[in-house]
């Protein structure tokens, strides 16, 4: 049932940050790596690239092995597509991370892994369990017939629900089974091998019940980077319309707008969750000076605001509504389905620089 186009290349240009894994894994396979120092001062190990596979990007993301990503733009306008649907990428796997969590949460304390671990007291699941990715693929390889049954017996009647929503148009119906379809394809293989493990036992079917239920809710935060993309890129715009409109621009060394996207790393506990940071940066005078002009009009003392506020304060001429509607926006549909969202500006002194921040808890 499920189409949906996909992008096979993005060319925009961008410094991928390792985790400790990540350089392991890299410098085993005999991979170059450099030290980059990013707009929030660090130096860190990664690579620059400038054509890239987004399935790539994200399935790196999804192993642990990025910390974090930077891009510099000199144009945003002409790279609208490309920050939009990077954007986009980034939130989606930080959304099939979290939903994997959560199943392997609900498989922690099943009934299935409760009968595993009676019979295989010495090679128990908890939440410490180490993930061995190679050697289950291997196995769930041999019974791929039994992997897609179970698949089958998720999907099917979520897809029903789907194809009768009268609510849906056909290409949010597209989306939203593509959706379940990469959910699934994201699920550590450990659930996976347990299921087919148990397979049509009473335990597996309440376990496939709860995997049902948590696609359907995870399908309502389906337009978050959506939203979040756009957002992201109005204030893109704005402020890259105000710098170029400032003479003093044009002898500046630094004209580029930063972003920076930070990811947490997965912890094996219960509860965990991910974390999303959105970093924009400049280093544009004029930019300091919108700041400045926030602070003098509320409290000389605060050292950061709303980034509603930012967007209010500051006037048409810095900021667009169109922007500040996606932001309301935004924040709305993060609450209806159980997203954290902040967003603040501050001043980084010891960088001479301010920054927009904006955290998600997915």
């Amino acid at each position: 049932m499920a189409t949906q186009t996909k992008r096979p290349h993005i060319n925009v240009p961008i410094k991928m940050i390792f985790t400790d894994a990540g350089v392991s894994y890299f410098i085993s396979h005999n991979k170059r790596i450099n030290k980059y120092r990013l707009s929030d001062n660090m130096e860190e190990y990664g690579i620059y690239l400038v054509d890239f596979s987004p399935s790539t990007v994200q399935r790196m993301m999804l192993l642990g092995y990025l910390s974090k990503i930077e891009v510099s733009l000199p144009d945003v306008v002409q790279k609208r597509k490309d920050v939009i649907d990077f954007t986009k990428l980034i939130s989606y796997a930080m959304l099939y991370r979290q939903f994997d969590t959560a199943v392997y949460e609900e498989l922690v304390e099943s009934d299935l892994v409760r009968q595993w671990n009676r019979h295989n007291m010495r090679n128990p699941i908890d939440f410490k369990t180490p993930i061995k990715h190679e050697y289950l693929n291997k196995i769930l390889e041999k019974n791929s017939t039994v992997v897609q049954d179970v698949r089958n017996q998720i999907l099917r009647p979520l897809y029903n629900n789907i194809r009768t929503n009268q609510g849906l148009l056909p290409d949010e119906k597209n989306i939203q089974a593509f959706l379940c379809e990469k959910y699934l394809n994201n699920m550590n293989p450990l659930t996976w091998f347990i299921l087919t493990a148990y397979k049509d036992s009473d335990s597996y079917i309440e376990m496939v019940r709860k995997i049902q239920h948590k696609l359907n809710e995870y399908i309502r935060r389906a337009p978050i980077p959506e939203y979040l993309g756009l957002m992201l890129i109005e204030l893109l715009i704005t402020l890259t319309s105000d710098i170029n409109q400032d003479p003093k621009s044009a002898v500046d060394d630094d004209n580029n707008i930063y972003i920076l996207w930070k990811f947490n790393q997965k912890r094996p506990i219960a509860g965990d969750r991910a974390k999303l940071q959105i970093n924009i940066s400049n280093q544009r005078t004029e930019f300091e000076a919108m700041k400045n002009s926030i602070n003098d009009r509320t409290n000389k003392n605060v050292a950061e605001k709303s980034l509603k506020d930012f967007y209010s304060e500051s006037g048409d001429a810095a900021m667009g509504n169109l922007g500040l509607y996606y932001l309301s926006y935004l924040s709305d549909a993060c609450k209806k389905v159980n997203i954290q969202f902040d967003s603040f500006v501050n001043r980084i002194p010891r960088l001479e620089q301010t920054v927009i921040n904006i955290t998600m808890i997915f």
